[in-house]
């Protein structure tokens, strides 16, 4: 039975945590605008996209693995060797990338080179933390985590960037330095048990969290796939200007991004923990429940998306607030995916990830090639809803979920209502009116989920 109280406790907890790795890095956006060309934000962007892809893809998401196993496992010995196992893992996958980068920069000389390969090392063992904690139950340290980093990157991002003026490398520096300390100290006062060691290294449980976490590693990157695949095609076919702006609005879409991660951090918990199997009419009335939440969401924030990019960016950037609404929508859509993704994990049928993340991704790429020369960023913002939205549909027609059509239909009208008002006849005042209006809405609309979260 689902414990609600659980799910609200647990809420508090992944939110401090996903604060600090993904809502600070939006909020600073609006600062970086002012400081950073397009071309600078653009670069920087591209670097941040390109660590969060290539983490699942160098430690081949074991730390996912790390989760899974320690879940369930009640044996103190076991839960240290699964983890020293997986470290192990992890630093010799590393060392490789590390030899590989390097000598691939030997030819590129690529002038932040040292700051992106030792960020990255930074980023595979905070991800690497993070699920220890999440697979060892410690969510309040997963919290803490979470609140520490969102702290250090504020201050550290005004040292380096308005104080000592170091651009694109201050901000790499500062994120690295952010990491470094927020992981030691949490190893350091967690008072986490586990002995790690070198003897605890087991080839069995490597291969056992090798061949469950590899086929994960497409629904860990599918949407940074997708995003990243995004920056390269505009790079390529546009230029880094593009880029800056396009990063604006693609780090608006965290809003949306970070409410979705909790409740599917929770879910994947509970579906996980669960001794019983999800039944269709369970999957298909929870999932309802998430979209009509979701899309509804979604609307309301989209009457404002021109209006927040305009009072919080340097004018430069105002031309974001075009792509922001699709952009929430393309977010929206990935969440669906990866709330099915769970049952997927649960039933230990990785392939099927496998098989839907890369047909959709796929249709994102086709489509953005073949129409970027002629919509420019349209094309990327249109075609990554298109890739999620293929993605979805292969796992909807997979676990049989039945869709609540006319509540759909009435909001994706809704919706498309949105969007034609932003582009034909936007002002400020009417943006208001519609937000005003569609928060009505929403409150009606999720009348029943929000009276719940009230009570408790």
């Amino acid at each position: 039975m689902f414990n609600f109280n659980s799910f609200v406790k647990s809420s508090a907890f992944y939110s401090l945590g996903i604060l600090g790795s993904k809502a600070v890095l939006f909020a600073i956006v609006p600062f970086l605008s002012f400081y950073l060309e397009e071309s600078q934000l653009g670069q920087y962007d591209l670097i941040l996209v390109s660590i969060t892809f290539l983490t699942p893809l160098i430690t081949i998401q074991i730390s996912d693995g790390v989760y899974r196993f320690l879940l369930n496992e009640k044996k103190e010995t076991a839960k240290t060797e699964i983890v020293s196992t997986a470290l192990v893992i992890v630093v010799l996958c590393y060392v490789v990338f590390a030899i590989t980068a390097w000598t691939i920069n030997l030819w590129l000389d690529y002038v932040y080179f040292y700051e992106f390969i030792f960020l990255q090392l930074s980023s595979c063992l905070y991800v690497f933390a993070q699920q220890l904690f999440r697979g060892l139950k410690n969510n309040k340290w997963y919290g803490i985590m979470g609140a520490l980093n969102t702290v250090l990157i504020l201050v550290l991002t005004v040292l380096f960037i308005a104080v000592l003026k170091l651009g694109v490398q201050g901000l790499l520096i500062s994120l690295f330095i952010t990491q470094v300390i927020t992981i030691t100290l949490a190893l350091l006062f967690s008072n986490i048990s586990l002995s790690l060691s070198l003897y605890s290294f087991n080839k069995k449980e490597a291969k056992r969290l090798i061949s469950y976490s590899w086929p994960l590693l497409p629904n860990a990157l599918s949407w940074w796939l997708i995003d990243l695949g995004n920056r390269y095609i505009i790079l390529l076919f546009l230029n880094e200007q593009y880029n800056g702006v396009y990063a604006i609005a693609a780090r608006y879409a965290g809003i949306v991004a970070i409410v979705n991660t909790v409740f599917i951090l929770i879910w994947q918990d509970y579906v996980i923990s669960s001794n019983k199997n999800t039944s269709n009419f369970s999957l298909s009335n929870s999932f309802n429940r998430f979209m009509i939440f979701e899309i509804s969401l979604i609307i309301v924030i989209s009457t404002l998306s021109k209006t927040i990019v305009q009072f919080t960016t340097a004018s430069a950037y105002h031309e974001a607030g075009n792509y922001l609404s699709l952009l929430f929508f393309s977010t929206g859509l990935a969440a669906f995916c990866a709330f099915l993704g769970a049952v997927y994990l649960k039933q230990k049928k990785t392939k099927g990830i496998f098989v839907t993340t890369i047909i959709g991704a796929a249709v994102n790429l086709v489509f953005s090639v073949l129409f970027i020369k002629h919509i420019e960023l349209y094309a990327v913002a249109i075609g990554s809803s298109l890739g999620f939205l293929t993605t979805l549909l292969l796992r909807l027609r997979h676990f049989r979920v039945q869709i609540e059509y006319k509540k759909l239909l009435i909001l994706l009208v809704s919706f498309c209502v949105i969007l034609t008002v932003q582009f034909i006849y936007y002002t400020t005042l009417i943006s208001f009116i519609l937000f005003i209006i569609t928060s009505a809405i929403f409150l009606v609309v999720n009348k029943k989920a929000l009276r719940i979260l009230i009570r408790t």
